[in-house]
C-alpha cells in the first residue's frame, strides 16, 4: 500500500505548470522617411502580455529632427523634420516591456538640402493689369498655397540669379532674407520699423507688381518662399518659368512733362508740395502731398490727362477705409468744396462738401515749368445755380449711428487758384530700394485699412453734384 502512494505522488510532480515570458514583435526594424521630413509608423505586438503592463521607448533626446513620438495598444508614431543638410541621418528606437527582452528599429532619412521645391505651390507671370485710377501692374499668379501657409514673393532678372554666388535657389533664398532684414534694421532707425508678418503673403491668388518694378524686354523669375512670422524660413519655395514682363505703352512727352515735384502756392498762400508720378500712361498719374505732407502717407489722389489739351485734371472719389479717433472706421475720400453760405456753431463761414465722381478742379501748363489750377464749377442735386469749387479735401465719411455725417482734417488746403512750379529734377530713380515683399501691392484700395497718424474733427453733411 505504501508503494502506491509514492506512485501517486510522482505522477503529480510531472503535471507542473510553466510561465511563458512576454515577447515583442515589430512590423519593422527600419522606417525610412524621404528628405522632405513626414509622419512614419511602426506596428508591434506583445505576446503573451502581462496585465497593467504597457511598452516604454528609449532613444537619444537629443535628435530633436524626430519629434511627437507617442504609443498606442499597437503602435509607435512619430514626425520626421525636413532633413535641410547635405547628410543622411538615422535614429535608433529601443522598445521595452517588463520581462520582455528589448527590441530595435532604426528611423533613416535620407541627405537633403537647404531648400525644396514645393510638390503644389507654383508661380506664373499673368501678364498687365491695367486700372486707371491705380495704375499698371504686372500679375504673378500664385497656385497651390493653403491660407495657413505664409511665403515671401519676389522676382530676379536670369543674368542677376546666374551671376550669384552659387547661382541656385539657396543663394537667391538667403540674399533675399539678409536683404529684408537690413532694411527692417534701417526702417527702425527711422521710427518706421515693420516685421516679417508686415512682408509675408498667404493663399493662393494674383499678386501685383507696381510699374517699374520689371524692366521691359528683360527675362525674369519669380519666386515665392516660405517663410513663418519669427523669420524662419520653412524650406519649401516655388520658381516660375523664365517669362518677358508684357510691354507697357509708353508715355508720350506731353504727358511726361506733368510728371515730377511740383511747388504748389494757393490764393490765400497756403503752400502744398506735390509728387505726380505715373499710373496709366497717357491717361493717368498719382498725386501725393496735397493738404498733408508726403511723409504722412495719405493716400494719393487721382490726376487725368487730358490728351486733347494737355491738361491735368484731379478727380475725387474715396480711397479706402481709416480708422478714425472716436467714430470707428469710416471711408476715407477726397472731394470739392464749394461756399453755400454755411457756417459752423459758432458762426464762421465754412465749405460745404461735395460727393461724386466729378474733377474738382484742372491744372494747364503756361510754360514747361509753371501752371495754373482752377477749380471747376458744379451744379449740385437739390440747388439751383453752379458753384466754384473753391478747394480739395480729405474727408472721413462715417457709418452707424452717424451716417450721413463726414469729419474733416486739420490741415488746411489750399485754394484755388493755385500757381504751381515745377521743381529741379534730382535724377532719382522712380524705382526706389525698399523691402521686395513691398512692392508687391493690391490695386482695390477698398480692401485696405488707412491707420494716419492725421487727427480729423468737426461733424458735418455733404451734399452731392448732379
Amino acid at each position: 500500500m505504501a508503494g502506491a502512494v509514492l506512485l501517486l505522488l510522482a505522477a503529480g510532480a510531472c503535471n507542473k505548470n510553466t510561465i511563458t515570458p512576454p515577447s515583442i514583435s515589430l512590423s519593422d526594424d527600419t522606417v525610412s522617411i524621404p528628405a522632405t521630413g513626414g509622419a512614419g509608423s511602426v506596428d508591434y505586438e506583445i505576446a503573451y502580455p502581462t496585465e497593467g503592463s504597457e511598452i516604454t521607448l528609449s532613444y537619444d533626446e537629443t535628435a530633436t529632427w524626430v519629434s511627437d513620438i507617442e504609443t498606442s495598444k499597437s503602435s509607435i508614431s512619430f514626425n520626421v523634420d525636413m532633413n535641410r543638410t547635405e547628410a543622411a541621418r538615422s535614429l535608433t528606437v529601443t522598445v521595452s516591456y517588463p520581462g520582455a527582452t528589448n527590441v530595435e528599429f532604426t528611423i533613416e532619412q535620407a541627405s537633403g538640402a537647404a531648400y525644396y521645391e514645393h510638390p503644389e505651390w507654383s508661380v506664373s507671370y499673368g501678364g498687365l493689369l491695367t486700372d486707371p485710377a491705380q495704375g499698371v501692374y504686372d500679375v504673378i499668379t500664385v497656385s497651390g498655397v493653403s491660407s495657413s501657409d505664409k511665403y515671401y514673393p519676389g522676382y530676379i532678372s536670369k543674368s542677376d540669379f546666374e551671376e550669384m554666388d552659387g547661382s541656385d535657389i539657396e543663394a537667391y533664398i538667403e540674399r533675399t532674407i539678409s536683404n529684408e532684414e537690413s532694411m527692417m534694421e534701417i526702417a527702425a532707425m527711422f521710427g518706421a520699423g515693420y516685421t516679417w508678418e508686415d512682408v509675408l503673403f498667404s493663399g493662393s491668388g494674383d499678386l501685383y507688381l507696381k510699374s517699374g518694378a520689371l524692366e521691359a524686354g528683360v527675362e525674369y523669375y519669380a519666386i515665392i518662399f516660405g517663410m513663418d512670422t519669427d523669420g524662419n524660413s520653412t524650406g519649401y519655395y516655388a520658381m516660375s518659368e523664365l517669362f518677358v514682363p508684357d510691354e507697357r505703352e509708353t508715355a508720350s512727352e506731353e504727358y511726361s512733362k506733368w510728371i515730377g515735384t511740383w511747388n504748389a502756392v494757393g490764393s490765400d498762400g497756403v503752400a502744398n508740395t506735390l509728387e505726380i508720378t505715373e499710373l496709366v500712361p497717357n491717361l493717368s498719374y498719382s498725386v501725393a502731398g496735397w493738404q498733408f505732407k508726403i511723409s504722412d502717407e495719405m493716400p494719393p489722389i487721382t490726376a487725368q490727362y487730358d490728351e486733347a489739351s494737355g491738361a491735368l485734371l484731379f478727380v475725387c472719389g474715396d480711397l479706402g477705409l481709416i480708422e478714425t479717433d472716436g467714430y470707428g472706421q469710416a471711408t476715407l475720400g477726397l472731394y470739392g468744396m464749394v461756399d453755400m453760405g454755411a457756417t459752423d456753431s459758432e458762426g464762421n463761414p465754412t465749405l460745404t462738401l461735395v460727393t461724386g465722381g466729378y474733377a474738382a478742379a484742372g491744372a494747364v501748363m503756361t510754360d514747361a515749368s509753371t501752371a495754373t489750377v482752377i477749380g471747376n464749377t458744379l451744379e449740385l442735386e437739390g440747388e439751383t445755380g453752379s458753384f466754384d469749387v473753391e478747394t480739395m479735401e480729405y474727408c472721413a465719411f462715417l457709418s452707424g449711428e452717424y451716417e450721413g455725417y463726414y469729419l474733416t482734417y486739420t490741415p488746411a488746403a489750399p485754394l484755388f487758384p493755385l500757381t504751381m512750379t515745377k521743381a529741379a529734377d534730382t535724377g532719382t530713380s522712380s524705382v526706389d530700394n525698399k523691402s521686395m515683399a513691398a512692392k508687391f501691392v493690391s490695386p482695390d484700395n477698398s480692401a485696405k485699412v488707412f491707420n494716419s497718424n492725421a487727427a480729423a474733427s468737426g461733424l458735418r453733411q455733404a451734399k452731392a453734384v448732379k
